[in-house]
């Protein structure tokens, strides 16, 4: 399964679009002062954050990209394009939910 932010994918034709495909994962997690740059700068990354106060965000963007995946296998795509991801810290709680959405299509 190909999972990308780009609209297109390289050397591959979208010969059809099934449909939008999303999930979100809540988390519990130590808040510290900048949270927030934090979570910026892991939500446009790669993932590579490992802070102790974050430690599982990872585990958290990973969960959330699995669900998308098993959305658009249910929906017979090959791959999700456009995924983009948002978030919202709820402090009071010590939560925090991670969101993400794509367009399910098949490639060749």
């Amino acid at each position: 399964m190909i999972i990308t932010p780009a609209s297109k994918i390289e050397d591959k034709q979208i010969t059809q679009y099934k449909g939008t495909v999303f999930s979100e994962v809540i988390s519990n997690v130590v808040f510290s002062a900048d949270i927030e740059s934090k979570l910026t700068d892991f939500v446009s990354s790669n993932g590579d954050l490992y802070d102790s106060d974050l430690i599982e965000l990872p585990k958290v963007k990973d969960k959330v990209l699995l669900e998308i995946e098993k959305k658009a296998q249910a929906l017979s795509a090959n791959a999700v394009i456009g995924v983009a991801f948002e978030y919202d810290v709820r402090s009071q709680d010590d939560n925090i939910i991670l969101i993400a959405s794509g367009i399910a299509v098949v490639v060749e």
